[in-house]
């Protein structure tokens, strides 16, 4: 029930209406669950739900409180929990909770290896180093997780991320390039 109501609420806002019901199912059954873990990923799947509904505060209390239990089990949802905190410091403009954020991810991807939460990472580092006005920095970390990701689908968001960063350090043409590259990836 808590993966219908994540992939519901990622569908928009129709989507989101239908979640509920399926949130509601999952915080009425999850008590009854024997599997710390599996209650983990359940709280997971809701907080994401509740951040594409716009709930910050519920999504991160959620996305604290299992953080530890999936860190543990070295899940690779420890590496999307901490995507999605990072993605409500990131709507929220908190430039230091981001880098922290990010910092964790790029550790975590390295801790179980995996390339695309590394990714995440480094462009989470883009995003911190962006808003600070430290372009050249910015765009390095942009650029290493574009290498990263080259036949995946995470590779249109650090195209973005690349091409903001460019544009703030003033890089109009480059950035126009890599911009409309991305657009072209997301509607591949």
């Amino acid at each position: 029930h808590s993966k219908y109501a994540m992939n519901l609420s990622l569908s928009g806002a129709m989507g989101q209406l239908f979640a509920k019901r399926y949130i509601r199912d999952t915080l009425a059954r999850l008590d009854r669950c024997k599997s710390p873990f599996v209650q983990a990923l359940s709280k997971h799947n809701i907080a994401s739900s509740l951040y594409c509904r716009g709930d910050l505060d519920i999504a991160e209390k959620y996305l604290l409180e299992i953080q530890e239990k999936l860190e543990k089990a070295k899940d690779w949802h420890s590496g999307l929990n901490l995507h999605v905190r990072r993605h409500i410091a990131s709507q929220r403009g908190d430039a230091t909770a981001i880098e922290t954020i990010a910092e964790k991810e790029l550790r975590f991807g390295e801790l179980i290896q995996d390339q695309s939460i590394c990714a995440w990472g480094k462009y989470g580092l883009a995003d911190a180093w962006s808003r600070r006005g430290k372009f050249e920095e910015a765009i390095q970390y942009a650029r290493e997780a574009l290498e990263m990701v080259r036949k995946h689908f995470t590779r249109s968001v650090a195209s973005q991320e690349l091409g903001r960063a460019l544009l703030q350090g003033s890089q109009y043409e480059e950035s126009e390039q890599i911009l409309r590259s991305g657009i072209k990836q997301m509607h591949s």
